[in-house]
């Protein structure tokens, strides 16, 4: 049974808002632009791993996608954790392409592809080390301690996974995610004892839920960029670098002349991906390069945001994550 789902990372969608926003020949766009599609690929190749365990008998495994928890102020994200009495699973997903060489004696992680050598952070060592923190956050809540396996899956499918000095024990430590099935029916074989009560399996799914905290990344701050960087208005969806005007109750764009009534919900998606949770009349119409106030309250009243009071300022939320997710463009990514 999956306890927790995978969904798309905020930061996918706040990279997504963010080159839409950042001028084409700014200095840090490349940047931003590589951090994107290095998200976007975690995620999906954690959707590539959710497919192959979604075979697994719902009744006999507990599943989480990216649990973050925290121990003695050390946050650690584990991409998937399988609970069962009988044992418990953290899986590393991995979605790079080309030739990954471990090596053992150096515990490096080095990729070949397309004729160019890399390093890369070794992720052999980075579910050892999830393994160890949940070990310590176990016994910090006092459950029964349970054997915890590991290993990394890797989520595209045509990588060659290959061994430095022929050390055959990395292929117990790395597999292609297709063979996750395998891989845990084999696991399963090796424990008989069961080491938590179905009482203690619930009780430890809602610790884990209770505990989950998700990241928070402030966008403009984790690149060094400032409002000033980014473009404002309401931006034509079929000519993304034009900004649009308010006539007649509606959105015209000056170059294509598409009208559109909606326009200004991507503006609205966008603003709170990169600044706030929140958004004020003021807020709307400074972002939406917007000068009638009550043509901006009539806009955002009549929104599915929800509402809510502070001093004299109505401020406007997304009503819930999923409000996100319904956005058009932002389906094109899931």
């Amino acid at each position: 049974m999956i306890k927790k789902d995978l969904t798309i990372p905020i930061r996918v969608l706040q990279d997504y808002a963010l080159l839409e926003r950042l001028p084409k020949h700014h200095p840090k766009r490349a940047i931003v632009e590589t951090d994107y599609a290095r998200q976007l690929a975690g995620y999906r190749g954690e959707k590539n791993l959710r497919y192959f365990l979604s075979f697994l008998p719902d009744y006999e495994y507990q599943i989480f996608f990216d649990l973050r928890l925290n121990i003695q102020n050390v946050d650690f994200q584990i991409d998937c954790f399988i609970l069962s009495p009988r044992f418990s699973l953290i899986i590393e997903s991995k979605n790079i392409a080309g030739t990954l060489i471990f090596d053992s004696r150096s515990e490096q992680c080095i990729r070949t592809y397309n004729g160019k050598e890399e390093g890369f952070p070794n992720p052999i060592l980075q579910v050892a080390r999830h393994r160890l923190l949940l070990q310590r956050w176990l016994k910090q809540y006092k459950f029964p301690s349970l054997p915890i396996e590991h290993f990394v899956a890797i989520a595209f499918p045509t990588t060659i996974i290959q061994s430095a000095y022929d050390d055959h024990s990395i292929y117990d430590k790395v597999i292609q995610a297709e063979g996750v099935i395998n891989k845990i029916e084999k696991i399963k074989l090796r424990y008989k004892t069961e080491y938590l009560s179905t009482r203690q399996i619930n009780s430890l799914c809602k610790t884990l839920l209770d505990n989950h905290s998700p990241p928070e990344t402030h966008i403009l701050k984790k690149f060094e960029l400032h409002e000033e960087d980014l473009i404002k208005g309401v931006l034509c969806p079929k000519c993304p670098t034009t900004t649009m005007n308010r006539k007649h109750g509606t959105w015209f764009c000056p170059r294509c002349k598409l009208h559109s009534k909606t326009a200004h919900e991507q503006a609205l998606l966008e603003y709170f991906l990169l600044y706030d949770s929140n958004i004020t009349n003021k807020q709307f119409r400074d972002f939406t390069l917007l000068s009638n106030r009550c043509a901006a309250a009539y806009l955002l009243s009549t929104s599915t945001l929800r509402k809510s009071q502070g001093g004299n300022n109505v401020f406007y939320h997304p009503p819930s994550f999923n409000w996100f997710l319904h956005n058009p463009q932002i389906k094109k990514l899931l």
